[in-house]
């Protein structure tokens, strides 16, 4: 890759983040504390036209069809639902009319999660690792592993430098030895 000319170099550097379990093995990927043009391009492209957004527009529409509501009134209803939210018992009884489509929505939901997962996955390995990867190649991965890589996919597009849940760097966590303390001020 090549590097800008900077007059001023960048502040933050990109760090090594180990991915993996004891079970799988370790690799490492570079954090750089943000998604690239490219990245986010790349994954853009394949999650634009999601099966779900879809099914919960044709759910939205037939409710407000046969209820007679507002659409926007039948997607709020739709979203309460979604997000758990408390229902009155009219909501409640209007929705129950709707079970079965519900559920294949929430399905067809699931599945894409998982498929986002993959693709985010494939990303950051396609652009930080190996351009040859292939989206084969991570569909024979843990799902341990696909899971942190979404993670870190995540983290770096809310350019969050926070603490991954699986974050292990070149530094190995102190093995039971306790850390110096700060002398308190006398009072």
């Amino acid at each position: 890759m090549r590097n800008l000319p900077f007059v001023v170099q960048p502040k933050r550097k990109p760090e090594p983040v180990r991915v993996g379990t004891e079970t799988s093995g370790y690799f490492e990927l570079q954090r750089l504390g943000y998604l690239s043009v490219g990245e986010k391009a790349a994954y853009q492209q394949v999650v634009t036209n999601k099966e779900g957004v879809q099914v919960l527009r044709a759910l939205v529409n037939k409710v407000a069809t046969e209820q007679g509501m507002a659409v926007d009134k039948a997607h709020d209803l739709i979203s309460k639902l979604l997000q758990s939210q408390k229902l009155t018992k009219k909501e409640e009884q209007t929705l129950e009319i709707y079970t079965q489509d519900i559920l294949e929505m929430l399905e067809v939901f699931s599945r894409e999660t998982v498929h986002t997962q993959m693709i985010m996955a494939t990303v950051l390995l396609i652009s930080r690792l190996d351009p040859e990867w292939t989206i084969d190649d991570t569909s024979k991965l843990e799902p341990d592993v696909i899971a942190q890589l979404a993670e870190l996919f995540q983290a770096e597009e809310n350019r969050s430098l926070g603490n991954l849940s699986f974050l292990q760097t070149k530094e190995e966590p102190s093995q039971g030895k306790e850390e110096p303390q700060e002398p308190q001020p006398a009072t």
